[in-house]
């Protein structure tokens, strides 16, 4: 059903297998990153899934679009309320960036962690840290210019 809406919506086909394989890998850094967090698989895979598809429609503000498509398909698929309010909760603050001011959910970190570790990947993580060891900078300065810069 997703990837029908991607290439229905996505008129230059440009878009929809880009965000339909970052969903997939960060599915798959997810399922890593839950094996040590306490976090519904359920609740983070589907709002991994879900959590771009209103990029085929804008760039600018698309984690409101994207809820709004997902709440929409949540509900043909049936999903309980409980259950999809979490899924949507986890697709809305996805793209925030100033997360301290936020009281995520271990859903909402694991979700958000593992879009980032896709969206930059471990190779810029590596290279950023790498620089800066070289330097004989502080690990914890590092760690926080990693979560300044992403």
């Amino acid at each position: 059903m997703v990837r029908d809406y991607l290439c229905a919506t996505d008129k230059n086909n440009r878009l929809n297998t880009r965000i339909y394989q970052h969903s997939l890998r960060a599915m798959r850094h997810a399922e890593k990153l839950l094996k040590k967090e306490k976090a519904d698989r359920e609740v983070v895979l589907a709002a991994l899934l879900l959590h771009d598809i209103g990029k085929t429609i804008t760039e600018q503000r698309h984690d409101i679009v994207s809820y709004m498509i997902s709440r929409e398909i949540l509900t043909k698929l049936g999903v309980g309320e409980k259950k999809k309010n979490k899924i949507l909760d986890c697709v809305l603050v996805h793209s925030s960036k100033s997360i301290e001011c936020l009281n995520l959910t271990a859903e909402q970190e694991v979700m958000m962690d593992a879009d980032i570790l896709d969206e930059i990947g471990v190779l810029t993580v590596t290279k950023y840290c790498a620089a800066r060891v070289s330097k004989n900078m502080d690990v914890k300065d590092i760690i926080k210019g990693l979560e300044i810069k992403y």
